[in-house]
């Protein structure tokens, strides 16, 4: 189980927005997620202070959009607005069911993430 987010090009963008080829997505990943293994193509592993972050991506072609999988205790979301900040991308928090304020990002996902993983019911003003 993991805090699963979607990323896909700004809202603003059209319907035809994509987020480039998949070389050129796994180069702007890893500019931001230093270091990142890359040892196979369609998945990129990065290790953070205190969680992973697993990002499946085509290994080739246009890219729509990708997921990261999050997983840990540590705090990912300064690294995950960055990168999408950095590169002009949106972020849909499946668990929270909507998308990622840039500017004042919630933890509502990541926290119900976790209460998901312990086991305990979180009502929603309280994620």
């Amino acid at each position: 189980m993991s805090w699963n987010l979607i990323i896909l090009p700004p809202d603003d963008a059209g319907d035809d927005a994509d987020l480039g080829d998949a070389s050129e997505v796994r180069s702007r990943l890893s500019r931001v997620l230093t270091p990142i293994d890359w040892s196979e193509p369609s998945t990129g592993l990065f290790f953070g202070p205190g969680y992973r972050v697993e990002i499946g991506l085509q290994e080739r072609g246009t890219v729509e959009s990708f997921m990261l999988h999050v997983t840990g205790d540590g705090d990912p979301l300064p690294l995950v607005v960055r990168l999408a900040r950095s590169n002009g991308w949106a972020v849909f928090d499946s668990v929270a069911g909507d998308y990622l304020d840039l500017d004042h990002p919630s933890d509502a996902g990541w926290k119900g993430y976790h209460a998901h993983v312990a086991g305990k019911v979180v009502p929603p003003d309280e994620a």
